[in-house]
């Protein structure tokens, strides 16, 4: 075995820190740490169940690290747009603005979410004693209109809610049945419809269904509305 080019001995050097750990070592050492200058441990890693991996920079590579930091510190105080020193404070006010931003949101997407309620509940047609709505969300926020379909099923249970959002020349459709509407319409069957219409790439269970309809959102709307009407019509 050879290390650096040198031949190992074939003597296992075992490195012992009395009461405290004992390690078999083929790496480089001194006599005392003073000989290495200083030492700046980098990361502490849990590898195993007691086993703890410190990883460090000593001697003239901590210089090079240090650079790589101070460099690195140079970069952010640049995208932010002020000195060195001044990092920690701008760091502490834009985590400030993002909570204060994400506490604004939160109230604009409850507001959106009560107004799709409010607009399917309020806008949906009746088709042979059930309830149908096509639902074009204005923002494409899927949590949102998700909750909103959640709320909007339960409180309707007559309720067809038919999800269409435009992906590029394509159509994302969701298609959610209401307990009562379940009862008298499969979801599946509707995407059945919809195939002899329009390519439609689509599966689910009974009461939500979710696929690509590969036309453009228009046309993906007259072909849903026309699925659905001649399936409630029989």
């Amino acid at each position: 075995l050879y290390q650096g080019g040198v031949p190992m001995t074939p003597t296992i050097r075992v490195v012992e820190i009395p009461s405290w750990d004992a390690q078999a070592c083929f790496g480089t050492h001194v006599k005392n740490t003073r000989d290495v200058g200083a030492i700046k441990i980098v990361n502490v890693e849990r590898i195993a169940d007691g086993v703890v991996r410190f990883e460090f920079v000593a001697g003239t590579a901590l210089a090079d690290y240090v650079g790589q930091v101070e460099n690195k510190l140079k970069s952010v105080a640049k995208a932010l747009g002020v000195g060195v020193e001044e990092i920690d404070k701008r760091v502490e006010g834009l985590v400030k603005q993002m909570r204060d931003a994400e506490n604004v949101l939160r109230s604009y997407r409850a507001l959106y979410e009560d107004m799709l309620v409010k607009q399917i509940l309020s806008e949906s047609e009746t088709f042979n004693n059930l309830k149908l709505y096509v639902l074009k969300p204005p923002i494409q926020d899927e949590e949102v209109v998700r909750k909103a379909v959640i709320k909007a099923i339960e409180a309707e249970p007559k309720l067809i809610l038919v999800i269409l959002s435009p992906r590029q020349n394509r159509t994302y459709v969701e298609i959610s049945l209401g307990k009562e509407s379940e009862k008298k319409v499969d979801a599946r069957e509707i995407v059945k419809l919809l195939s002899n219409r329009v390519p439609v790439r689509a599966g689910g269970k009974r009461d939500h269904v979710t696929g690509v309809i590969e036309v453009e959102i228009r046309s993906a709307e007259n072909a849903v509305r026309e699925a659905i009407q001649s399936l409630l019509s029989t």
